[in-house]
């Protein structure tokens, strides 16, 4: 017979924490296997080892729990302050590099659940309100960093459209790298995301970059350094 949980909150040393984790655990393979709509409390609750009340506990209701999962993944992901800190001494052209390693280390993390990149990729085709939290709590943070980092790099007074490109075709070299990951290891079987490659990944983006930006820089010698 399956033990009934007399509170939401089952370990006595940490009050609320396994029980809480367990459930954003469980909660993330599940909305990323079926989506928000099709995934039920009861199986989350099933597959945590919690009851149906220690979602509306901790997380208020299913969309709550959902929101929350959204963050967990994030916060798995790497702070922005850590990125801040990582990047604030270096000079241009290594923050950009910094920046490149970075997200392509976040996107081929093999110590991070296989849901969360799922859970993303499936909000994107179906997006819910969480998106914009997403978008304005870590995605806009980050693109306004790299917009910094392009302005740094070929001029502040740069076209702001200009820069927004530039870091769109940046930002769409890495995210190409874990989207079509499945057609890159056919087409290359010997490919391998190891941290060494990773590097060489980030190199040759970070290399690529400096390239096409000297197009736009405001100086010529700027565009010299940059492309040399």
């Amino acid at each position: 017979m399956r033990r009934a949980f007399a509170t939401p909150d089952i370990d006595p040393e940490r009050p609320g924490v396994a029980t809480r984790d367990r459930l954003l655990d469980a909660a993330g393979g599940i909305f990323a296997e079926r989506g928000f709509a099709n995934a039920t409390v009861r199986e989350i609750c099933q597959r945590a080892g919690a009851n149906i009340a220690a979602v509306n506990y901790h997380f208020g209701d299913k969309r709550g729990l959902y929101g929350a999962v959204f963050a967990y993944a994030h916060d798995c992901a790497g702070g922005l302050e850590q990125l801040q800190t990582e990047l604030a001494t270096l000079r241009p052209r290594d923050r950009l590099r910094r920046f490149i390693h970075g997200m392509l280390e976040r996107q081929f993390d093999e110590g991070r659940p296989a849901w969360h990149g799922k859970l993303m990729a499936r909000e994107l085709l179906e997006p819910t309100g969480v998106l914009d939290q997403m978008v304005e709590r870590g995605i806009r943070p980050k693109q306004q960093i790299l917009s910094a980092i392009v302005r740094d790099l070929i001029g502040q007074d740069a076209d702001p459209h200009v820069v927004r490109r530039c870091a769109a075709g940046i930002i769409g070299q890495c995210v190409f790298l874990s989207h079509a990951r499945p057609i890159l290891e056919r087409l290359d079987p010997a490919m391998r995301y190891t941290k060494e490659e990773i590097a060489q990944f980030a190199d040759h983006i970070t290399r690529f970059s400096l390239r096409g930006l000297a197009a736009f820089c405001q100086t010529k010698s700027a565009a010299a350094a940059l492309a040399g």
